[in-house]
């Protein structure tokens, strides 16, 4: 039972380090460039790279992977030259890979002592469109380069912290300098293999990575069954051009964030991060600031709302988090400018949502497209007549015969913006003497009074 029990530990220790699970073995064939990358083993739903070479950096002969011409004198050098050797790994459809850990071999040419001494490893998660990012290292190098003195081979081990995201690849880059510039030929580094490493179907291991494989969801939505304020009255929340709150700006949309989708439940243990968010924005253009709000909170505000309205950096990044097969509710509050239309109707349309890619993802890139309910006066601008102003003014006529055109007044509010829904009478008088068959009393209907029967019975001047 004993040797049992011995040989069960052993085993396991090959397959794990440290807790660790080997994703990828990377092989040391001294492939020239033309013949591709070099041989990888991989476990489940993992594909990987081996190793290529840059433009700066050329192949030599010999059974160990090797790059010459490493001639740059700093590490700004060799990424401005390209002297790089590169490697990496992917995650396969429906997961991600987060990586802790490293291991590289690594020998440089010291007969002659023409070759590298020093080299920094970089990572990507956009195949360098960007900056790489270096991989820490307890070097105590200034510049936080590792260094390299023997030909025989030495093992680097680095940890690292770095998440693909959803069917994302890390690609790595190994940068190096302080070789020889004059003896270009023997100014390289090789990938030493190592058989402690050999696994995954590959016998001339020269690099390995650690990490997990996770399943990550595609599931989630947005939804919304908010029921909008009917004929709400804009003037109560004009005016207000930035620094949104709950008090002075009006709720014209909620949604609901789903992990899992409806049935909040999905494959992975992650929850669902919105970090961007797309709205398309009817009748924007009475909108003078539009805001998210999670738990009251402001977390994100357009001051210059378009029909295609975009909040990015969420929460400065953090975004509205729905848990694990759990739901988030957040709202949406506006305020708006002086000149609106009475009657017309705001709705809010989810355009497109994006997520921390450390997390699980919408099913589609609008996350279902919920729209805010536009159905009888839901979300309708109402505006409250204050005053009476003339749009068709009195004009000049004889005694006795009717005013044409006919004097009209339209129904406006505090901004002059006409309030379609008015109804009241409305009387006119005058300083001169109105006949006795004129008419100076009417009704106002949709907010329009037309005086369609007056006329004067004595001369006068500006009456």
């Amino acid at each position: 039972m004993k040797q049992l029990y011995f040989l069960f530990i052993t085993l396991l220790c090959a397959i794990t380090t440290y807790g660790q699970t080997v994703l990828t073995v990377i092989a040391n064939n001294n492939y020239t460039n033309t013949q591709g990358p070099t041989p990888t083993g991989v476990v489940a739903n993992v594909s990987s790279i081996g190793f290529t070479r840059g433009a700066g950096v050329n192949w030599q002969t010999g059974l160990e992977f090797a790059a010459e011409a490493n001639n740059a004198a700093t590490n700004v050098e060799a990424i401005a030259e390209n002297d790089y050797i590169q490697w990496s790994i992917s995650a396969n459809t429906g997961h991600k890979i987060v990586l802790s850990r490293l291991d590289i071999r690594l020998a440089r040419r010291t007969n002659p002592d023409s070759g590298i001494r020093r080299f920094r490893i970089y990572y990507s998660t956009n195949n360098f469109a960007t900056a790489g990012i270096p991989i820490s290292n307890n070097s105590s190098n200034p510049d936080g380069s590792s260094s390299i003195a023997t030909s025989q081979g030495t093992n680097y081990t680095y940890p690292i912290i770095a998440d693909s995201g959803l069917e994302g690849t890390v690609t790595f880059r190994l940068y190096a300098w302080d070789g020889s510039t004059t003896d270009i030929t023997n100014s390289l580094y090789r990938v030493f293999a190592t058989s402690d490493w050999n696994g995954l179907g590959i016998n001339r291991a020269g690099a390995r990575l650690f990490g997990s494989v996770v399943p990550v969801s595609k599931t989630s939505n947005i939804i919304t069954t908010f029921d909008p304020i009917d004929n709400f009255d804009y003037a109560l929340y004009s005016g207000i051009t930035s620094g949104l709150t709950t008090t002075n700006a009006v709720k014209i949309g909620e949604f609901t964030i789903q992990d899992g989708g409806n049935a909040l439940t999905d494959a992975d243990a992650l929850s669902t991060t919105l970090t961007d968010l797309g709205l398309n924005v009817v009748n924007s253009e009475y909108l003078s600031a539009i805001a998210l709000f999670d738990n009251g909170v402001n977390v994100s505000e357009v001051t210059s709302v378009t029909p295609n309205t975009t909040f990015n950096a969420i929460n400065g990044g953090l975004g509205i988090v729905a848990a694990d097969n759990s739901s988030k509710t957040f709202s949406v509050y506006a305020s708006f400018k002086t000149t609106v239309t009475d009657n017309d109707q705001l709705q809010l349309t989810v355009s497109s949502a994006t997520v921390q890619n450390t997390g699980s993802f919408f099913a589609t890139p609008n996350a279902g497209g919920a729209a805010t309910s536009i159905a009888g006066d839901d979300n309708r601008i109402e505006v409250t007549a204050t005053k009476l102003n003339f749009d068709q003014q009195p004009s000049d006529q004889p005694i006795n015969t009717i005013m044409t055109p006919a004097p009209t007044l339209l129904a406006t509010d505090v901004n002059d913006n006409f309030d379609a829904d008015y109804i009241g009478i409305v009387s006119i008088t005058t300083t001169g003497t109105f006949a006795a068959s004129a008419t100076t009393t009417t009704t106002a209907v949709s907010g329009v009074a037309t005086f369609n029967n007056l006329l004067f019975s004595v001369t006068g001047m500006d009456l």
